[in-house]
């Protein structure tokens, strides 16, 4: 077998426990939100321990991760900034809605943008580029 081939259970259980995952932290955040007055701060937290876990799994030989510099983090500072964003707002809309509604609103939204997408981009535009 090739060093690059994944094997198929492999790639069926990192697509489960991706599943699990994201599925868990709707529900972490949303008790987050409801419980705690500084979810921004435990949001900032989540994406540090993220970060953490990948630099571990990189040093222990799980992940082929590149290492982290300050060059790297210097452009990755604003989109950082804008992930936290997105999700502030995301646990925003949390607060609101229950919890099977927000997983359907979020995703079908990237639906909805590809479909109206087209709508509001002008023809000028597209035949200049």
């Amino acid at each position: 077998m090739d060093k690059d081939t994944t094997p198929p259970y492999l790639s069926l259980f990192a697509a489960l426990s991706y599943g699990i995952a994201s599925m868990a932290m709707v529900f972490i955040n949303k008790a987050v939100v409801m419980e705690y007055a500084y979810s921004m701060t435990l949001l900032t937290l989540q994406q540090l321990a993220t970060a953490l876990l990948i630099h571990s799994g990189r040093v222990m030989g799980w992940t082929r991760a590149k290492a982290l510099n300050v060059d790297t983090a210097k452009k990755l500072v604003l989109v950082s900034l804008f992930y936290n964003g997105n999700v502030a707002f995301a646990l925003a809309s949390l607060k609101g809605v229950n919890i099977p509604m927000y997983i359907a609103i979020k995703r079908l939204t990237p639906l909805a943008v590809l479909i109206a997408g087209p709508f509001f981009i002008r023809k000028e535009n597209i035949q200049n580029r």
